[in-house]
């Protein structure tokens, strides 16, 4: 089987990357939540839905910080409505 058709599967059977990171305080924190898209030029297309965006640190040395959606909708919110799942569309608004 060809490179090509192994990253053809990967693409069609991955929808999202959950992304996780040690903080500077020693705290564990998803990142980023990013989609998988089709292959462009041999690629993977990948775009950040949510990202968490660090803001500081408090007195107490913990990391504070908020997420935000990137304005990307997700190509697969049809299979969350055929799943009985309704994602409101202001969640996925810039902000």
């Amino acid at each position: 089987i060809s490179i090509q058709a192994i990253h053809r599967q990967i693409a069609t059977a991955i929808n999202l990357v959950v992304q996780q990171e040690q903080l500077v305080d020693g705290s564990r924190k998803i990142t980023h939540i990013t989609q998988v898209g089709a292959l462009k030029d041999e690629e993977f297309a990948l775009e950040d839905i949510f990202v968490y965006e660090i803001e500081g640190i408090d007195v107490e040395g913990k990391v504070k910080g908020k997420w935000h959606a990137t304005g990307a909708r997700p190509s697969f919110c049809k299979l969350f409505t055929k799943a009985g799942v309704n994602l409101p569309e202001e969640i996925f608004n810039k902000n």
